[in-house]
C-alpha cells in the first residue's frame, strides 16, 4: 500500500473518509442483495442433482440451509470488517453517522455473531460494539443480557452489562431489575440496579427510589434517591414527603427532605420554606435549602421572596439569600431589583 502511494504521488489522493463512506454504501447495498436464510437454490453439482432425484424435498432444504449459512457468514464477516474499519479510522468525522446507518440495516438475529467477531478483532470496547448491543437490548433485552453475561470478567463485560441495563430499563424496568438481582456477583448487581434506577428517575421516580434505597449506602445511590425524590415531590409533594419521613437513616432522610422541599418550592415556595425551617436541623443543609428555595422563588415572585428574605437575621445565610435573590430578580425586572433595599431587623 505504501509503495503504491509513493508511485502515485502525482495523482490527487482519494479522501480516506470518503473511501470508507463508499465502502459502507456498497456493503449496505450488498447486504440487501445477499441471499437470506431459508432461500432455495438450484442444483449446482452432480452430487446435488443426484440428491434432488433421490430425495428432492430434503435435498432442497439442505442446500437452502447450507447456502443460507454461507450467505449469513459472508454478510456477518463483511459487517464486522465494516465496523472495524469505521473504528480504526480516527480521522473520520462522519464516524457516528456511519455507525448509525450501518447498524440500522443489520438484522437483530445477526447481531450476536457480529458482536463476537468484533470482540475477537479487538473492537469490543469501541462505540460500534456498544451501539449494536444497545440496539439489541432495546429489541430483545433477554438475549442481549445473556450475551453480555457470557463475557469474561473485565472492563468489556462491565461496559456490556451496563449498556444492556441502561437500554433495557427504558423499555422494561421490571425485567431489567429481576435480571440484575439474579446475577451472582454482588458488585455487578449493585451497579446494574443503580443504572436501572437512574434511568427510571424521570419515568417512574417511586420505583427508582425503591431500587436505590435497597442498594448499599453510597454517593451514587444517594444522588439517585435525591433526584428521584425531587421528581416525585414536583408531582406529589405530600406523598413524597410522607415517604421521606419513613427513612431510618437520619442523614439520608434529611437530604431527601431537603431535595423535596426545593422541588416543592416551584409551586408553593412559602410553604416549602416554612417546612424546611421546621423540619431540617440548623446547619449547612438547611442554609443551602433555603437559598435554593429563594433562588427558585425569585424567578416567579421576586417581591414576595424579598419580603421573606428580609426576615433573616444578619449573617452568611442572609447574605447568600440576598445574592441569589438579586441574581434572579435582575434577569426579569432589573429596574425594580436595583431600587430594592433590604430592611434590617
Amino acid at each position: 500500500m505504501t509503495a503504491h502511494r509513493n508511485q502515485d504521488n502525482a495523482s490527487p489522493s482519494f479522501p480516506r473518509g470518503l473511501a470508507l463512506l463508499s465502502l459502507t454504501g456498497v456493503l449496505l447495498m450488498g447486504y440487501m442483495c445477499l441471499p437470506k436464510r431459508g432461500e432455495s437454490d438450484t442444483p449446482n453439482s452432480a452430487a446435488d442433482t443426484g440428491a434432488v432425484e433421490t430425495h428432492p424435498q430434503a435435498a432442497r432444504r439442505e442446500r437452502s440451509r447450507l447456502r443460507g449459512e454461507r450467505a449469513s457468514a459472508s454478510r456477518e464477516d463483511r459487517w464486522a470488517d465494516t465496523f472495524a474499519a469505521i473504528e480504526a479510522d480516527v480521522k473520520l468525522k462522519a464516524r457516528e453517522k456511519l455507525r448509525t446507518n450501518s447498524a440500522a440495516v443489520i438484522s437483530i438475529t445477526d447481531t450476536a455473531t457480529i458482536l463476537n467477531k468484533l470482540q475477537k478483532a479487538g473492537f469490543g470496547m469501541h462505540e460500534s460494539t456498544r451501539g449494536l448491543l444497545r440496539r439489541w437490548a432495546e429489541a430483545d433485552g433477554c438475549a442481549a443480557a445473556a450475551w453480555a453475561e457470557q463475557l469474561p470478567a473485565g472492563l468489556l463485560r462491565e461496559n456490556a452489562l451496563s449498556s444492556v441495563a441502561i437500554e433495557w430499563a427504558n423499555t422494561d424496568l421490571k425485567s431489567t431489575v429481576e435480571w440484575a438481582r439474579q446475577l451472582p456477583d454482588a458488585a455487578e448487581q449493585q451497579t446494574l440496579l443503580l443504572a436501572a434506577a437512574n434511568e427510571a428517575v424521570r419515568t417512574d421516580p417511586v420505583e427508582a427510589l425503591r431500587i436505590a434505597v435497597e442498594s448499599p449506602a453510597g454517593a451514587e445511590g444517594d444522588e439517585i434517591i435525591r433526584r428521584a425524590a425531587m421528581e416525585w415531590a414536583s408531582k406529589d409533594a405530600a406523598g413524597a414527603m410522607d415517604w421521606a419521613g419513613t427513612i431510618s437513616d437520619e442523614s439520608l432522610r434529611h437530604k431527601v427532605q431537603a431535595a423535596e422541599m426545593v422541588a416543592w418550592s416551584d409551586t408553593a415556595p412559602e410553604n416549602a420554606a416554612a417546612r424546611a425551617v421546621d423540619t431540617l436541623p440548623e446547619g449547612r443543609l438547611l442554609d443551602d435549602t433555603l437559598v435554593s428555595i429563594v433562588q427558585r422563588w425569585a424567578q416567579t415572585a421576586p417581591k414576595a421572596a424579598a419580603a421573606w428574605v428580609e426576615r433573616f437575621p444578619d449573617g452568611l445565610l442572609r447574605t447568600a439569600a440576598i445574592e441569589n435573590l438579586m441574581s434572579q430578580w435582575r434577569k426579569i425586572d432589573p429596574v425594580t431589583a436595583q431600587q430594592w433595599q433590604p430592611k434590617n431587623l
